[in-house]
């Protein structure tokens, strides 16, 4: 089958991309796509893995500008920025009005993330660089679809408006969506024909609304191991790799309470909406992406994290595979599910409150081989079974079912 895999990017990982390239404008369609990918390590982890089983796959990064122009340039469709020369621009825009037209009332509808998560709505539409003026990169969103006309097209980490999913549905023989955050202001789901979540209490949810709903868990990208190294100046105790705002509040202030009796370093995003006297702040050593974020993680010798508001009762987040995937100790919150996950105790260890969570810290650090030995069991577990091999194995026995 032909997969097209639509995402977006984050644009504070665009910015360092950009920032890391100094000769990107030389670089065509195919070669900035790739430099991308091995900037980014693990966000062709879907397309990659349904290639490896026989299928025909691609990704597209549907909010690099500086990608959708040279795409659009290669492919005919001229440039995407102002700088048109204005005997090209009217040429350009007669081209791509009808295709245009159709998106339109999509587009007004939609600010394409708008409301991905309702109380961060602007934050959001920043973070990814998709304000409403943006709306010449879904024209030609709507004409890679048309191109490549996949059998299916899989919306990857947040949902497409129904208006311009029934715009493009022609040109595809089915749409999945594969989500676990907040959802945007809308109720209906009908022009998916399936949406797959690593949150059972949105799987339900889906399905409640008469949507086909499958649950489907994340994954670790197994590709990354070779590439880990023991760097001094990222080596920790203790390592939190994430964000502080927004639905991770609740995360945060349990993080600020274990910090003022365990020495933690903090990296990822948001800190800036912190207080000035957070010890989060205080402890932060900047982003972490990419194979950063995986080194991060492996020179730590136990990795804490915390569940958003979002997750509800249930685990779900990629560093429970990220950090034992690179054979660190894992120190999670509680949640109902861990144990279909791993063995808790004997693969990752759970905390329930900030004092349990310092205990169990103390312990773990005092007891070397006890802690590696939950490491390496955790490590041994995701490479049998929580790879994003075995979960691409596990979409294409879903979508069976339905197509």
């Amino acid at each position: 089958m032909r997969f097209l895999i639509v995402t977006a990017v984050p644009d504070y990982f665009l910015t360092g991309f950009n920032a890391s390239q100094p000769d990107l404008a030389s670089l065509n369609y195919k070669e900035t796509y790739q430099a991308l990918m091995d900037y980014l390590v693990s966000y062709d982890v879907v397309s990659s893995n349904l290639n490896k089983l026989g299928h025909e796959a691609e990704l597209l990064i549907v909010n690099d500008a500086n990608l959708q122009h040279k795409w659009a340039v290669e492919n005919g469709y001229g440039a995407l920025t102002a700088r048109v020369e204005p005997e090209k621009r009217a040429a350009l825009k007669q081209r791509l009005l009808p295709l245009f037209t159709k998106v339109k009332p999509a587009l007004e509808k939609y600010a394409f993330l708008d409301a991905l998560y309702r109380h961060t709505r602007s934050q959001t539409e920043k973070a990814f660089g998709l304000a409403a003026s943006s709306q010449l990169h879904h024209a030609y969103l709507a004409a890679q679809i048309q191109q490549y006309r996949p059998d299916v097209l899989y919306v990857y980490g947040f949902p497409l408006s129904n208006d311009f999913l029934a715009q493009i549905r022609p040109y595809t023989r089915f749409i999945a969506c594969q989500i676990a955050s907040q959802l945007p202001d809308m109720q209906d789901f009908s022009q998916y024909d399936l949406i797959v979540s690593s949150l059972p209490n949105l799987v339900q949810f889906f399905q409640e609304q008469g949507a086909s709903g499958e649950y489907l868990r994340l994954g670790f990208d197994a590709g990354v191991l070779p590439k880990l190294k023991r760097e001094p100046s990222l080596q920790s105790d203790v390592a939190h790799v994430g964000g502080y705002a927004g639905v991770h509040q609740q995360r945060s202030a349990l993080f600020e309470t274990v910090a003022r009796q365990i020495p933690i370093t903090f990296w990822g995003y948001g800190v800036e909406h912190l207080p000035p006297d957070s010890l989060i702040r205080r402890n932060f050593r900047g982003g972490a992406w990419g194979m950063d974020m995986y080194n991060v993680r492996f020179n730590g010798r136990i990795n804490i994290t915390g569940h958003s508001t979002i997750a509800g009762r249930f685990g779900n987040n990629y560093a429970l595979y990220e950090a034992t995937g690179v054979g660190s100790l894992l120190l999670t919150d509680n949640k109902e599910n861990l144990s279909e996950l791993f063995a808790v105790g004997r693969e990752i260890i759970a905390y329930r409150d900030a004092p349990d969570c310092v205990e169990k810290i103390r312990y773990y650090l005092d007891h070397e081989e006890e802690r590696a030995a939950i490491a390496q069991a955790g490590q041994r577990r995701v490479l049998q079974e929580h790879t994003g091999f075995h979960r691409a194995q596990e979409l294409l026995d879903i979508l069976a079912r339905y197509m």
